[in-house]
């Protein structure tokens, strides 16, 4: 079985204008979330950025340096692209990347990923050049899912109450494989294999109705 990648985004900012309000968002990423580079795009800036990742000979405009970023960000090995503009301000708690792409990744496993890549398609493609809120992507997610993501926002988008989970049900089933697996990338969830039901399974429901039959006759 194929088991899918783990997640790794890489962060680029998309600098132009003034090398101050990008070094702003840049020095606020790097010190609420540390384990993460984030690499610094100069658009061919009048102003260059210092010590820029990559600075283009020509600007591209926006979407030009999305897709330079995006392809930039595969050759080096990510499977996601945190793509900012430099006049971006965080003013949720930290750590910003990490919670959100941890509320991401639970979206995700909530709708599936077929169905978690389509909303974020139609988002990229309602919300290109405007500025797109959290109501925007959940409208947008529900419209597209089919699904009522009320609870699930105040559990893990909007709420601020420690989750209290409680196992209500246990059902257990054999597989042929699935589960957390070990691939090229690291542990990673695969959805489990049903195996299909043998005879053998079968075998104690047939005898007990035998073993009732007979009791039946012997009374």
């Amino acid at each position: 079985m194929t088991t899918p990648p783990a997640i790794a985004a890489a962060v680029v900012v998309l600098h132009y204008g003034d090398p101050a309000t990008t070094r702003r968002l840049q020095e606020q990423l790097q010190a609420t979330d540390p384990d993460r580079d984030v690499l610094i795009l100069d658009n061919a800036a009048p102003r260059p950025y210092p010590g820029a990742w990559t600075r283009l000979e020509t600007n591209v405009y926006w979407a030009g340096a999305l897709a330079y970023a995006a392809q930039a960000a595969r050759d080096m090995g990510h499977t996601h692209l945190w793509f900012f503009n430099n006049d971006v301000t965080f003013v949720s708690r930290p750590p910003h990347l990490s919670r959100a792409l941890g509320r991401l990744a639970k979206l995700e496993a909530t709708l599936g990923r077929p169905m978690m890549e389509q909303v974020l398609r139609v988002y990229a493609e309602e919300m290109a050049f405007r500025h797109p809120t959290q109501a925007d992507f959940k409208r947008i997610a529900e419209r597209v899912s089919g699904r009522d993501l009320g609870e699930f926002w105040r559990d893990f988008v909007e709420g601020t109450e420690v989750l209290d989970v409680v196992i209500q049900q246990v059902a257990t089933q054999e597989v042929l494989e699935g589960g957390w697996m070990e691939g090229p990338g690291g542990p990673a969830f695969a959805a489990p294999t049903a195996r299909p039901p043998s005879r053998r399974s079968r075998a104690p429901g047939l005898e007990s109705r035998r073993a009732r039959s007979k009791a039946g006759r012997g009374d």
